[in-house]
């Protein structure tokens, strides 16, 4: 699912929404950035970085979310 060298590259916030994107999977898919990020408490600035060091476009083209 998640590349090991990609992840490695993630930043303290970032993990975190890792974090919460694995264990609420389902919840995520059905989500809006702005959403993701308050039940992430991160910005939504820190989803797209996420999302792009990921190796997505952004949040709405991103696989993972």
């Amino acid at each position: 699912m998640f590349e090991l060298e990609k992840i490695q590259q993630l930043n303290t916030l970032e993990l975190s929404v890792l974090k919460y994107v694995l264990n609420h999977r389902a919840q995520v898919e059905k989500m809006t950035i702005r959403q993701l990020a308050t039940q992430a408490h991160v910005s939504t600035s820190t989803i797209s970085r996420f999302c792009e060091k990921l190796g997505s476009r952004g949040f709405r083209n991103s696989s993972i979310c």
